[in-house]
């Protein structure tokens, strides 16, 4: 085993070394990573398209128009149908990105046209209105996980501008999210039995993705350094297909002329690699990594850790503390079905004339093993008080936090829905009636909804 490590040791100290030149941090300028990024050689590097090109002559121009350095400047008989001007590139760190730029647009002196949008990803901002002093900045956030962002800038509206400017684009790295806390709670989430369709695949896409950001055991990481090590100097990710098949041929080819007494176990490793490799683009290690990150950001249905939310278990789950207005009318509890809309559900009435029958109401239950994160809590009511279906205040309470529930109507239940950070795996849900307004109460449609990490928060157009 000496030798092997020796040897791994070497390839990290290379590995280690490529990977640092190619090291980002938030703050970095990564404008670079586009080909020809301020249109100094023309559109060379870039897509340009529109409905009729034949009406549009384009070609970098400097020191005009509000721009700091060359542009692109097209020229059109105000014929800018879906003048598009894009690129594409991959291998970018994964992190939070703000991208600028500045768009000229003008028609015969005539600055308010408009037109021209900027778009990254699925991000995009509309470009402001140019002036005599020049081109209009326009800024976007965008997330990048795959390592690939597309920038481009579109002009919609054939009939206006007689000139478009592009340039000045810079790409910052904003910053970095952790990744040991979203891999955590994939880790948590494929594991539960509401995700029971997709625990397989992401078990071992979770295993991928832990190798590949370094959150690994002792005992994975002395079967897989060798390979893993050599990928990681070969491209930093396992989504390259032909850096990962190099990868595969130098860990067979080094492990073949080793002299170590247990080739096996790396061998049966190299294997499985190689099979995943081969499984092409469906391979869970080859999509681990976005797999798990995706898993681990996305909106999920976490109902499952509610005991019993639709109580078709009777109270099984729940605390249920009621106290009856009026003591000779105690409170009735029912379970029902098909019922003011609730497919199964609590009902709360008394005995006598189902009229203010409630001095305190309270339904609660304590969530445990929740993976830290956002989530919305959901729950219906439905009220009345001899025909009035308004009356009282009910609330709902998610740990610190609480909403009201809407009112309810002859036939339907009113919603509330409330947002709650979970820091501790714990999440308390109650909700109260307190104020002895309501002679009947129907509860039912519990539902909890995990929205990710607030770093991990998706962007929507220019804020995040």
């Amino acid at each position: 085993m000496k030798k092997f490590f020796k040897n791994c040791a070497m390839f990290i100290a290379l590995a280690a070394m490529s990977l640092s030149l190619n090291a980002a941090a938030p703050g970095d300028d990564l404008t670079s990573s586009f080909v020809n990024p301020a249109f100094a050689d023309g559109a060379n590097g870039w897509t340009v398209t529109a409905k009729d090109m034949s009406k549009i002559t384009y070609a970098t121009a400097s020191g005009e128009n509000g721009f700091e350095g060359t542009y692109l400047k097209a020229e059109s008989a105000k014929k800018f149908d879906s003048y598009s001007v894009a690129q594409e590139v991959s291998g970018l760190p994964l992190g939070d990105y703000e991208v600028s730029a500045k768009i000229y647009q003008i028609e015969e002196g005539n600055y308010g046209k408009g037109g021209a949008t900027l778009y990254v990803n699925s991000s995009n901002k509309k470009a402001g209105n140019s002036s005599a002093a020049g081109a209009a900045a326009v800024t976007v956030a965008t997330r990048v996980v795959d390592g690939k962002m597309k920038v481009e800038f579109k002009h919609t509206g054939g009939n206006r501008n007689t000139v478009v400017g592009y340039g000045d684009l810079k790409v910052v790295l904003k910053s970095i999210p952790e990744l040991a806390p979203a891999l955590a709670t994939a880790e948590t989430f494929a594991s539960q039995k509401m995700l029971a369709d997709y625990s397989a695949r992401y078990a071992t896409a979770i295993a991928a993705a832990k190798a590949h950001s370094g959150v690994v055991d002792a005992e994975y990481m002395a079967l897989c350094t060798e390979l893993e090590t050599l990928n990681a100097a070969a491209q930093g990710s396992i989504d390259d297909f032909a850096a990962y098949a190099a990868a595969i041929a130098k860990a067979e080819a080094f492990v073949a002329a080793s002299t170590i007494a247990d080739k096996a176990a790396i061998e049966a490793t190299i294997a499985e690699h190689k099979a995943n490799y081969e499984a092409g683009a469906q391979s869970p290690a080859a999509q681990g990594w976005i797999a798990a990150l995706e898993l681990a950001v996305g909106q999920f249905d976490a109902t499952y850790f509610v005991v019993n939310p639709n109580f078709t278990d009777g109270l099984n789950g729940w605390t249920l503390d009621t106290v009856a207005k009026n003591a000779k009318s105690p409170i009735v509890v029912e379970f029902v079905n098909d019922y003011k809309g609730f497919a199964s559900a609590l009902y709360l009435h008394n005995t006598l004339n189902e009229k203010q029958a409630f001095k305190k109401v309270e339904l609660s239950q304590t969530v445990t093993g929740l993976p830290n994160g956002d989530y919305y809590v959901h729950a219906k009511v439905w009220r009345n008080e001899d025909g009035n279906y308004t009356k009282g205040t009910i609330t709902l309470y998610a740990n610190d936090k609480n909403g009201k529930f809407a009112n309810s109507t002859a036939d339907a239940p009113g919603a509330a829905k409330v947002k709650v950070r979970v820091t501790d795996g714990t999440l308390a849900i109650k909700i109260s009636e307190t104020d002895s307004r309501n002679g009947q109460l129907v509860f039912g449609d519990i539902k909890l909804e995990y929205m990710g990490f607030e770093s991990w928060a998706k962007i929507d157009g220019n804020t995040a």
